[in-house]
């Protein structure tokens, strides 16, 4: 993918979107909530987009909306920082066991969320 002056206002269009819709969630939730739903909904996202493109009769096809949704909404709604941050927050207070479930938990149904947008995107699991 070449680098040029729109794709680079793609991604920090698409950015500045899920940034934005991130931050309006974690203003009406709990922290570890609001973390969890960003990133399992995000995966998710990403994974129907990237379903959706992969299809049959694809949709969200070419470079400027794997720009827009894919690197920029989905990057930006995410965080890979604030999951790291709560580790070590939930850690450091005495709570390893939380904090491994947690990090774990987030990383597994990840993965299923992914699989589930995928599927629901191209209505198949990737090598089916």
């Amino acid at each position: 993918m070449k680098l040029t002056a729109k794709s680079m206002l793609l991604v920090f269009a698409g950015g500045a979107l899920g940034s934005l819709l991130r931050f309006l969630i974690g203003e009406v939730l709990d922290n570890l909530i609001a973390l969890a739903l960003v990133n399992l909904l995000g995966a998710a996202f990403l994974g129907w987009i990237n379903g959706s493109a992969a299809a049959a009769k694809p949709r969200f096809t070419g470079a400027s909306v794997a720009q827009f949704w894919g690197a920029g909404f989905a990057g930006g709604f995410t965080t890979m920082s604030g999951l790291a941050m709560s580790f070590v927050l939930l850690a450091g207070s005495t709570q390893g066991v939380l904090a491994i479930s947690y990090l774990l938990a987030q990383f597994v149904f990840g993965i299923f969320a992914y699989l589930g947008g995928y599927r629901a995107g191209s209505g198949a699991f990737p090598g089916e």
